[in-house]
């Protein structure tokens, strides 16, 4: 029996789910995802532990946040360089856990800067993906 081969396959907007199986690649050719930095959608598709870690990191840097200024009103500039660090790592925390809903290991990763997840599935994004994934 012959084994099913894809030659290309190309996801547009489709969320990275990290609790899912892996794309086998000795079945895949071409794996190229294409994703959207305003893409909402793609990031509500993604397992339950990664959007409670995305609102975790959030909720965290926004209490580190109000310390910061807090500490500075106060005059505590020990205390405003230790929350203002705080927030930085919760900030920088949310950005990896919202990468991982759209960045997948396995793959020739795109991004468009402004698209929304319907324009991801029209013609002219549709043919820059097609570009940029090497199918013309």
């Amino acid at each position: 029996m012959i084994e099913p081969f894809i030659d290309n396959l190309i996801t547009l907007g489709t969320p990275q789910n990290i609790d899912l199986p892996v794309i086998n690649r000795n079945k895949v050719g071409n794996y190229c995802n294409i994703s959207s930095e305003s893409d909402i959608v793609q990031i509500l598709g993604a397992s339950y532990r990664q959007l409670y870690s995305i609102v975790d990191a959030s909720y965290n840097f926004g209490r580190a946040t109000r310390d910061a200024l807090w500490a500075e009103q106060e005059g505590d500039f020990l205390a405003w360089s230790y929350y203002t660090s705080l927030a930085s790592y919760y900030l920088n925390r949310y950005w990896a856990w919202i990468d991982t809903t759209r960045y997948d290991p396995m793959a020739t990763n795109g991004y468009f800067s402004s698209a929304s997840h319907s324009d991801l599935h029209s013609k002219p994004y549709w043919e820059a993906a097609a570009g940029f994934c090497g199918l013309r």
